[in-house]
């Protein structure tokens, strides 16, 4: 939820003023995923909260709770990434030059984040992903860094994702739990 507050953040005040003043006609899309955003806080709040219940108590009340609140956060979540993907980066990758969006990249996703938090949030961004997509990915970082952070924090990212979804870790290695 920290990642996707910190994703919007960025959008809502780097990304989205910049496509704006570049290209006013933009106005209604930006202003609708704006709106999108603010239906997706509480939804993502109300999933935090469920969540820290339930890790306090596993009763079935609290875990039929967290499922709740993570579908109604899919319920405005999906819908809202799905246009960012099909309307609004098609317009910001015609409104911006490469330069303007690795500004707005490093001042929003990149210098405002801690390293160790780059290497986790790095991890579980190439986790599950294709191989070109994971050669694009990895790319953007330069090399020394690159090699910190694949190679520095794939132990302890593979830790923590196996707490985070055991079940997940036993069907990658054909175990049933």
């Amino acid at each position: 939820m920290e990642f996707l507050h910190t994703h919007h953040t960025g959008e809502d005040e780097g990304l989205w003023p910049l496509v704006r003043e570049r290209d006013p006609a933009t106005g209604p899309l930006l202003d609708s995923l704006d709106a999108d955003h603010r239906r997706i806080t509480p939804a993502a709040v109300t999933v935090t909260d469920a969540a820290r219940r339930y890790a306090e108590t596993a009763s079935d009340q609290t875990r039929i709770r967290l499922l709740a609140a993570l579908d109604s956060l899919t319920a405005v979540l999906v819908p809202h990434l799905e246009r960012e993907v099909e309307q609004a980066m098609p317009v910001v990758s015609a409104t911006l030059t490469q330069a303007e969006w690795h500004a707005w990249d490093q001042e929003y996703n990149v210098r405002s984040k801690p390293f160790t938090q780059l290497g986790m949030e790095g991890h579980w961004l190439l986790d599950g992903i294709d191989p070109e997509g994971h050669r694009i990915v990895v790319r953007l970082v330069p090399p020394v860094p690159r090699l910190v952070l694949l190679y520095g924090f794939a132990r302890a990212y593979r830790r923590r994702r196996a707490q985070w979804w055991p079940a997940r870790d036993h069907a990658r290695n054909g175990t049933a739990r």
